[in-house]
């Protein structure tokens, strides 16, 4: 019978379990040891790349996490190899990624939602067939990403990731509306999600007033495309 082998969970958890019955307790705690030891470099070296490079970091990011949270964040990023060394070394680049994800999840809160993801309302059986319908629809033309990452944004665990709409925001507008979400306050959720043809952010209200004027207009630009999916969507049966 092959063991069983378990993780030893991130650094955040304490997740320190039995990782293999081969690793003795007092490896383990060895482990943590050098854990802690490494706690106190990882403080100093991001606090001396933090003063050296403060200006580029918030010229570029517009904000810095606090040492606490980077420490955290280091380690729960480390492999398990990594975490047995006598010492880890921080990079420019660790600070750069944690500031992008610092920033983001800055904006999440601004928006006055955290992370939110998006929520179909066709039931259990149908939404992941939908999501997949949406994706071969749109894709390349409309969105570039992979579809994990366009799943992804209808997921719990929804990152914060943006993807830019190719298309016009009246196409947007009109097919986003037609589609059955569980989300209160759509307008503000897809303006979390997605950026314009031009890189910028969609701002809620000006979504609002597209929507009432594509409302009194007969023809738009891609107007049979996004009916089409539209239609096609509400033909999916379980």
């Amino acid at each position: 019978m092959a063991k069983s082998k378990r993780g030893f969970g991130t650094y955040s958890n304490d997740g320190f379990g039995n990782f293999n019955p081969e690793i003795s307790d007092d490896e383990i705690e060895k482990l943590k040891l050098k854990i802690q030891k490494n706690k106190g470099l990882i403080r100093d070296e991001f606090t001396e790349i933090v003063n050296r490079i403060d200006f580029y970091l918030k010229k570029n990011f517009g904000a810095i996490p606090n040492t606490e949270d980077f420490v955290k964040w280091y380690f729960d990023n480390q492999k398990i190899k990594n975490l047995g060394r006598n010492r880890l070394n921080v990079t420019e680049k660790d600070i750069y990624l944690k500031c992008e994800e610092y920033v983001k999840y800055l904006d999440t809160i601004k928006n006055g939602l955290l992370a939110k993801n998006l929520k179909l309302n066709y039931g259990i059986g149908n939404n992941d067939k939908i999501i997949n319908h949406l994706y071969d629809k749109l894709y390349p033309n409309k969105i570039d990403v992979t579809l994990d990452e366009f799943k992804q944004h209808f997921d719990e665990n929804y990152n914060g990731n943006q993807i830019k709409w190719k298309g016009t925001e009246t196409e947007f507008v009109n097919l986003f509306t037609s589609l059955k979400f569980e989300n209160q306050d759509l307008f503000k959720i897809l303006s979390i999600h997605f950026l314009n043809n031009k890189n910028n952010k969609f701002i809620a209200n000006q979504l609002s007033v597209s929507k009432s004027k594509s409302s009194f207009t007969i023809n738009y630009k891609g107007k049979d495309f996004i009916e089409e999916i539209v239609s096609e969507i509400n033909n999916i049966k379980s």
